[in-house]
């Protein structure tokens, strides 16, 4: 009897460690977290303020104002192709923005994705900097050294 209640004991018994696992681990972010995703917000809107009026206007209707390419050609007056191209090349600028300024890895080497010119190129990541400029989970390196590798 007392060998049948010590083997049912040993049975329903786990370690401490797995029942805390389970039962406290949160699914919740933690503030660490929370701070770089709200910063990531924030230098995506940045980013795209930064674009060039044009291509901002493309990014921010086809984005955020669910409007269609076929809708702004129109309005636009353009064609459908040069609409998606400003909408192409402002993700793109965007990418670079966020590459040179704000790339998970600080020593990862800089290659622009947008094809504008390279003068164009460095206005927007210049403005992108100053706009930007002392967020707490970016480098501390100058902005100006993204921008030398950017042109």
């Amino acid at each position: 009897m007392v060998e049948a209640a010590l083997a049912d004991a040993a049975r329903t018994l786990s370690p401490l460690d797995d029942v805390v696992v389970d039962t406290v681990a949160a699914e919740t972010i933690s503030p660490e977290h929370s701070v770089l995703a709200d910063e990531r917000l924030k230098y995506l809107r940045a980013a795209v303020e930064a674009l060039p009026e044009k291509m901002r206007y493309v990014v921010e209707e086809i984005y955020f104002g669910g409007r269609t390419v076929k809708e702004l050609a129109e309005e636009l007056g353009s064609t459908h192709a040069a609409v998606s191209q400003q909408r192409a090349e402002g993700i793109r600028l965007m990418r670079d923005g966020l590459s040179a300024h704000y790339a998970d890895d600080p020593g990862q080497s800089f290659e622009p994705q947008s094809r504008i010119t390279a003068r164009r190129r460095h206005d927007y990541l210049s403005t992108l900097a100053t706009a930007t400029l002392g967020g707490i989970t970016r480098s501390f390196s100058s902005p100006d050294a993204a921008l030398n590798r950017a042109v």
